[in-house]
């Protein structure tokens, strides 16, 4: 869900036409084009904790960008290069194990009771230099977006009923193009999908099945926002 300044509403609710219209194609397009012009804009969110941040651009040509950025503060070991055979080298190791933390110690003191050396050997396995790192990840997705008609809208089951009519309007969402980067590709991810995640994206797109709906209202006098409708499909 997200939220866009202030912009002039539309001035009919989707799929009805105004008095005067006459059923003309010419005054039909141009009443589209002037609630397309309305609802464009950015529409922003954030999580409650600020690590990510959403922005969904919808350009009044029928183009849409879509953002999502995180980041966030991980705790990664330490991985140094190697340090040769030369009797620095040796020293520099030894050095390094003098300074590791002893990690079933620390287990312990949370009442960690695995004491077998098999135990010991996995806890020994993440011993090591620890330090904060910032992480961030990104993922766009560029596409076409459409006002619905209401006729148009359609429940995915008869019992989830019709779309919202409280909605200023209900708008479609077909995405052509994503992607994915990170700074830590062995980072935890976030917002990036697996290897079948992304499969079964790539498939999505390249077959235009991937489209979502998107019912526009009123969040106060001065915006407007932007709520999913799982229940719908164009």
């Amino acid at each position: 869900e997200g939220e866009q300044p202030a912009v002039e509403a539309p001035s009919a609710p989707v799929g009805q036409r105004q008095p005067g219209d006459g059923g003309d194609h010419a005054d039909a397009d141009g009443l589209r084009a002037r609630q397309a012009e309305a609802l464009a804009g950015d529409y922003i969110a954030k999580s409650p904790d600020g690590q990510t941040e959403v922005t969904l651009r919808l350009v009044a040509s029928g183009r849409f960008w879509h953002a999502a950025h995180r980041t966030s503060q991980e705790r990664c070991r330490v991985v140094s290069g190697a340090l040769g055979s030369s009797p620095s080298g040796a020293a520099a190791r030894r050095r390094q194990r003098e300074q590791r933390v002893n990690v079933l110690k620390a287990y312990k003191a949370f009442d960690y009771e695995d004491d077998s050396d098999a135990g010991r050997e996995v806890l020994e396995e993440y011993a090591g230099e620890y330090e904060q790192v910032s992480v961030w990840e990104l993922t766009e997705s560029l596409g076409t977006w459409r006002i619905l008609d209401a006729a148009e809208v359609r429940p995915c089951s008869p019992s989830q009923g019709s779309a919202d009519e409280s909605a200023d309007a209900v708008v479609a969402l077909m995405c052509e193009h994503w992607s994915a980067k990170c700074s830590h590709p062995t980072a935890p991810p976030v917002l990036r999908p697996g290897p079948e995640g992304s499969a079964e994206l790539d498939e999505l797109v390249d077959g235009g099945r991937l489209v979502l709906c998107y019912a526009l209202r009123r969040a106060n006098a001065s915006s407007l926002k932007l709520e999913l409708q799982v229940q719908l499909h164009p």
